[in-house]
């Protein structure tokens, strides 16, 4: 059985584009339940979901974050695969198909598939992602010509949080060292979690989305992913490993850090809080580091080896201007 998950808020100019390629894609499986999961929109979200009765509807009282959307519906519906996407993505023929086949094959564990740029479909927005040593992610050949990018299957550092699967038996261990994140890097967290675990990761570009992205950052945002990112790598690697890396790591830190001071001093107190706030709560840490290590199978160096020492320098530099946009996930 399969779940597709989508996980709304303040989605209503997304949502019925979505829902109708679903539909048209995916409806007439009797092996697929289709649930939207809504933190708590205040716009029209949930009418227009409602016009949709083949969708089951979760509505959630407060917005308690992406990740903890992704496990309400699974929770609602909890299956063999676990199929989560973005609003703000639109569907193609056959993707479903593409995007669960390879689990077929024991040693993979999660599947992303070929996402376009909706601003410009010739464009990749992302074919899964490349993720750095210290647990930054980027989006993998960002900007490249589509038709210059593989059309068959290969494997890849992690999956693009707006359009995944993953073995629901895996997602089930993972989903408690999730909890924390709010928003933001839970996509990384889960790539690294499904390496832990043993299983590869596989981009299938046969499952074509187009999605409405922009690549940008606000004071917020950079928050959200640093206190993420910097939680998560104390969590999930041991003690000689982090010792081990403690230059790689301390010189992203330095990095950060300069980028908060460049970018004004919304970023830098937002870089400063983060690094607070993990600070003050050593024992949300530690219990995450216990579930962490009840699903590892391999060590942490078979997880880094796959990964990349190298920084995507054009997408740093890309978000050195701000940018809003309302609704949907990034």
């Amino acid at each position: 059985m399969i779940t597709v998950v989508v996980v709304t808020f303040n989605s209503e100019r997304y949502i019925a584009d979505c829902l109708d390629g679903l539909l048209a894609t995916a409806g007439d499986r009797s092996d697929v339940t289709m649930v939207v999961v809504d933190n708590a929109s205040r716009d029209g979200t949930v009418e227009i979901v409602r016009r949709y009765p083949a969708f089951e509807l979760v509505v959630s009282p407060t917005n308690a974050g992406y990740s903890s959307g992704i496990a309400a519906g699974y929770d609602h519906r909890p299956a063999d695969i676990l199929v989560v996407l973005n609003p703000d993505l639109r569907v193609s023929e056959g993707w479903l198909e593409e995007f669960v086949g390879p689990l077929a094959d024991p040693s993979v564990g999660a599947t992303t598939g070929r996402l376009l740029l909706a601003s410009d479909p010739s464009l990749i927005n992302a074919l899964g992602q490349d993720i750095h040593w210290s647990g930054l992610g980027f989006n993998r050949r960002m900007w490249k010509p589509a038709a210059e990018q593989p059309s068959e299957n290969h494997e890849v550092d992690g999956v693009h949080g707006a359009a995944f699967a993953v073995r629901g038996s895996l997602w089930e261990k993972a989903e408690p060292v999730l909890r924390p994140s709010f928003l933001y890097h839970e996509d990384v967290e889960l790539s690294w979690l499904v390496r832990l675990a043993g299983y590869r990761i596989v981009c299938t570009p046969a499952a074509t989305l187009v999605h409405d992205y922009v690549l940008d950052m606000t004071p917020r945002k950079f928050r959200e992913i640093e206190t993420n990112r910097v939680r998560f790598m104390l969590t999930v690697l041991r003690p000689w490993t982090l010792l081990a890396l403690l230059p790689v790591l301390l010189a992203v830190e330095g990095l950060m850090l300069l980028y908060g001071l460049v970018k004004g001093p919304s970023y830098l107190v937002g870089k400063v809080g983060s690094l607070a706030s993990i600070l003050t709560r050593p024992g949300r840490i530690m219990a995450a580091r216990r579930d962490a290590e009840g699903l590892r199978a391999v060590g942490d160096w078979q997880v880094l080896r796959r990964l990349t020492p190298l920084l995507a320098l054009d997408q740093l530099l890309k978000v050195s201007r701000p940018t809003r946009r309302e609704g949907g996930f990034s």
